[in-house]
Formats: structure tokens, sequence, C-alpha cells
């Protein structure tokens, strides 16, 4: 049985030599999952029978073998989600940039949040699905113009504002034990709680530590405000890559032109933005999310 799904998207497509694999946004499953045992695969080139170098294997079944059992990318995708039996969900959001794995996307540890050695301090959004009431499907949250995980009875963003936790390369088997990161420390961060305090499955409220205190100082409610929070919904089974990167790309275009309104009211006030000169001048898709949240979390 595959009880353990991790499902992780390039989703502005900015790998590159020295940069293979540059994950955005994970998906992790966990529960009963599907049988593979029917996803045989036959082979005859690895065939090793009558080889006279057998004795000198301590086992050496292996080279008779004539089969590989396992989903294989053609098959892994739609058994994940026609065939997978699944009571947990979580989304893991690289809000920083900085992961260049998949497992750096991953987010979780002992304490729920953030915590996982493999994985990094802060910079990552986590929301979590704990019963599956979601079934995996997301949304474009109203309130923010970004990706959640439909179901998910909470989550947590700890902000990375100027990158200090950004991964470094080296001392991946000391992060692996759990020895520590190699990266800068931080002691504090402003952190964004996300709560779906009428269980219908979408996030209607957000407490806010902007200064790092560990105490939640203000929150909003767009129950509050008069604000719907249901959304569209779309199901991550859709979500190829190519479909992926165009959603995000619409999705940042969005918050983009959204965050410069802002900046021209503020501007109209007599309010100087010259502050934020370099946040206004993004090199990349993702540097035009990353920005627009330096904007807003600090000012104006």
């Amino acid at each position: 049985m595959i009880d353990y799904v991790g499902i992780t998207w390039d989703l502005d497509y900015d790998n590159s030599s020295g940069n293979e694999f540059d994950f955005d946004m994970s998906l992790l499953l966990k529960g009963k999952g599907f049988d593979y045992n029917n996803q045989q695969h036959k082979f005859k080139s690895l065939n090793g029978r009558g080889r006279q170098s057998d004795f000198l294997f301590y086992d050496n079944r292996w080279r008779i073998l004539d089969e590989l059992i396992y989903p294989d990318r053609d098959s892994a995708w739609k058994l994940t989600f026609k065939k997978g039996n699944w009571n947990y969900g979580s989304l893991v959001f690289d809000e920083d940039d900085d992961c260049n794995r998949w497992e750096g996307v991953e987010y979780l540890g002992n304490d729920g949040i953030d915590n996982n050695p493999k994985a990094y301090v802060i910079g990552d959004r986590g929301e979590f699905d704990t019963d599956f009431s979601g079934e995996g499907k997301l949304y474009i949250g109203g309130f923010d113009g970004r990706i959640h995980l439909y179901g998910a009875e909470w989550g947590a963003w700890r902000i990375d504002q100027t990158a200090y936790s950004f991964q470094g390369y080296g001392g991946l088997y000391d992060r692996w034990k759990g020895k520590g990161r190699m990266q800068q420390g931080v002691e504090k961060f402003a952190v964004i709680k996300y709560v779906d305090s009428d269980n219908n499955g979408f996030i209607d409220k957000m407490y806010y530590d902007l200064d790092g205190d560990k105490k939640f100082e203000d929150s909003v409610s767009l129950k509050q405000l008069g604000l719907d929070d249901i959304q569209p919904l779309f199901s991550s089974e859709a979500m190829t890559q190519v479909k992926a990167e165009e959603r995000f790309k619409n999705i940042t275009n969005n918050i983009w032109q959204k965050a410069a309104l802002v900046i021209a009211i503020a501007e109209k006030h007599g309010i100087s933005t010259d502050w934020y000169n370099f946040y206004k001048k993004p090199k990349s898709l993702h540097f035009e999310q990353d920005f627009i949240y330096s904007w807003i979390s600090v000012g104006p």
C-alpha cells in the first residue's frame, strides 16, 4: 500500500542549471492510500540466472527477478486521486522561494508547524485538513488572492521578511539528523494564523503577530466585516504542470495590480513610497509575489 503521497509543483517554472529542483507548493496526503500490487512491470535485461558469479553475492535473488511492482509516472497520479483512501491533507506554500528540494517544502514537525529538520525555520505557509473533509481541493482566497486548502481547520505563515532564513548548500546531513540548519538564525519573525471558525471549509479569520513577540495583537474576521468567505473550488488533480504555471501567473498578476493600487492610494494621501522602490522592480514572477507582501507587512 502507498499510504503517504507528496505532490509538489514548480509554479513559476524557474528551474535552471544548479537549481534543478525549485518547488513552490506541496500537497501531502496520508491515510490507507491505495494498493499497487497490480502495477507490474516485466523486464528481461536484468535477468542474471546462470551467471557464474552468482556465488559471490550474499543474496543473489535480485538477479533472477523478471518484474518490478511500482506505480510509474503514468499511473501514480490517477491512482493517487482515483483510488487513494486519504484521511489527512496539508498544503505548504514556499512563500520566500528558498526550497530547492521537494522535502524542503514539507513544513510539518512534531509540534505541528515549521519544526522539521529537513525544512526551514521560517518562510513557508502551511494549512492543515486533519480529517480530509476538503478532499484535497483548493481555492483562491478572496481576502488575499492566494492558494488555500479547502477543508483546512487552520494554518500558519511564519514570514521571512528579508530572507534571513534563506537555505544554503552544505550541512544537509546535519539538517537531516536534526543538528541544525545552514542558515542565519532568526529570533523574531511575524506570524499570521489562519482559522476556519465556522467549519465551512474556508478560512474566515486571521490572527496577526507582526512584532514577533509570539502574541497575536490583532485579528480580522471576514464574518464580522460582512464578507463572504466562500470561493470557487478547483481540484488538485487538475493542477497539471502547465495549468499550475498558468494559474500562478494569473494569481500573481492579479495581486500585483491590487498592490500597485494600494501604493497609488498612499501617494495620493501624501505618504512617501520611495522606501519601496526596490520592491517595485521584481526580477521574476515569484519575486512579484514576495515583494507584494514586503510592502504590505511593513506598510504603507
